[in-house]
């Protein structure tokens, strides 16, 4: 997961460990919940709503109650009725149908007594039928208000269950089907005479928002500006740091292919900055360092040449001044000198590839016929077969690209010339070409696919010294398709052996 990811991740968990944790104290140690500040907070916008009703109310009329109702319902975005507490009557307000949830809540809890017989009220858990008769609440004969009945002694009179101008909230939810959002609140005003006193407030919420009932869509949208706002301020940051760090990966995987021609200095004067120019100082370094190296190499193996062709030209002189049986002697002599003198032509090879070249200058080469004439040089005692399409041209060098396969041609018969057939191969991949040297040696261990390309490595399990080679001819290849702009690896066929692969850029 890219670094850039696994920060933002990170930061959305932390704001959600937050949000829960902050959760869990208000539960646990507070006994606060989500239920609980949604009803609180529609409780105390309901219980406002009513109380400033309740004035205008007062100073009206009943046939007045249908204009107040629904001028203070259109500007909350509600509809609005008034009922008797036990929902039995509506006085003024919408028409709406009460749903049943409502209406059996409300006759459980505010039950009327049978005017007739003096029963039980209805719902079971009323006050007991000898309570008296209250002309704002009942009606007498004929549906007039009457004068209360007489009370049996020590009876008390009904007390009221609000204060004038006060509100409480029975009931908040969703009822009847479809679902609705519906308030119901309890609120008691000083009335004139024949007008009911104590009622019962239906509040119906419409289709649209309504400051009154609790949305959801303000907390999304607070969230969602979190978001925004985060992103804001955290995308800008995060960019930047896991840019610089690309660009850092990029230069430390560039020095690690050898490549020491980077630019990675930053001005930041933070760690990120420092970091930036410290790895740019050390390729510079590295950069001094190996060009000295090699410079070093291709100075010895230069001077290397002269005293080697002294010492041919003094053991050809010799040859023929020895005695037959001495010659022997003298062969083992050139065998050494001879080895010798490869040694010197490959560190030759190695440092003219290594040195840079500030313009390579490109040309049209064959590959197909490259190919024959490595073949026909490196590839003498060996059955290698070839399979190159024909015409296929690079724009390349024709000296490095030819130093690199003959190269690992003349490896490939060095190690497994006896163990089966070489096979020399391109192919075009795109905008690139394709090479691979395969053969049906022993391979290489896994840990040395990589080392193989350094100067003077031989693992010990597949390269003996006695076999030949002095451990230069990967490490040429890899510098002669590294300097043409290419790739190349190694890797073990599963079928055994060892496959070398070269990309190279066509157009």
């Amino acid at each position: 997961m890219p670094l850039y990811v696994r920060i933002m991740l990170f930061l959305f968990l932390n704001l959600a460990v937050a949000v829960l944790l902050l959760s869990w104290v208000l539960k646990t140690y507070y006994g606060i919940g989500k239920e609980d500040i949604i009803a609180n907070t529609v409780e105390a916008r309901m219980s406002g709503m009513t109380q400033l009703l309740i004035p205008a109310l007062n100073g009206a009329e009943k046939s007045e109650w249908e204009s107040i109702l629904e001028q203070t319902g259109r500007s909350n975005g509600v509809e609005l009725a008034i009922y008797r507490p036990d929902g039995s009557k509506r006085h003024a307000g919408s028409e709406r149908a009460l749903p049943q949830e409502i209406t059996v809540f409300l006759e459980q809890k505010f039950p009327r007594p049978d005017r007739r017989s003096g029963r039980e009220p209805r719902g079971g858990d009323g006050p007991p039928p000898n309570r008296p008769f209250d002309p704002l609440m009942d009606d007498g004969p004929e549906g007039r208000p009457g004068p209360p009945p007489r009370r049996p002694e020590g009876n008390r009179p009904r007390r009221h269950p609000v204060k004038e101008g006060m509100a409480e909230v029975e009931m908040i939810g969703k009822y009847g089907s479809p679902k609705q959002d519906i308030a119901v609140v309890h609120f008691w005003i000083k009335a004139r005479e024949n007008e009911p006193n104590d009622l019962m407030l239906i509040v119906w919420k419409l289709d649209g928002a309504s400051p009154l009932f609790f949305s959801w869509k303000p907390l999304f949208y607070c969230f969602l500006g979190l978001l925004v706002i985060t992103a804001i301020l955290w995308v800008p940051f995060v960019t930047r740091l896991t840019r610089r760090l690309g660009i850092l990966t990029q230069g430390a995987e560039s020095i690690s292919e050898g490549n020491f021609e980077i630019d990675v200095a930053s001005d930041r004067s933070d760690e990120l900055g420092r970091l930036s120019r410290s790895i740019q100082r050390m390729a510079i370094r590295l950069d001094d360092y190996v060009a000295g190296q090699k410079r070093f190499l291709g100075d010895i193996a230069h001077e290397l040449c002269s005293p080697l062709v002294r010492i041919r030209m003094g053991m050809g002189v010799l040859e023929h001044q020895l005695e037959k049986e001495e010659l022997s002697k003298l062969a083992n002599i050139n065998e050494e000198v001879e080895e010798l003198s490869q040694l010197v032509n490959e560190l030759l090879d190695f440092s003219k590839a290594s040195m840079k070249q500030d313009t390579l200058e490109l040309e049209s080469v064959d590959l197909r016929q490259l190919c024959e004439l490595v073949v026909s040089r490196e590839g003498v005692g060996a059955d290698v077969s070839i399979d190159v399409p024909e015409e296929l041209v690079l724009k390349s060098r024709h000296d490095l690209l030819r130093r690199a396969i003959g190269n690992l041609v003349r490896n490939a018969v060095r190690y497994a010339g006896k163990e089966g057939d070489i096979q020399v191969r391109a192919a075009t991949l795109g905008d690139s070409v394709s090479i691979t040297v395969e053969d049906k040696g022993p391979g290489l261990p896994e840990s040395w696919l990589e080392k193989v390309f350094e100067p003077f490595s031989r693992p010990d399990e597949a390269r003996a010294r006695e076999a030949g080679g002095s451990g230069l001819g990967m490490a040429i290849a890899k510098t002669c398709i590294t300097s043409l702009g290419g790739e190349i690896h190694c890797e073990n066929r599963k079928s055994g052996g060892l496959r070398v692969v070269i990309r190279l850029p066509h157009e």
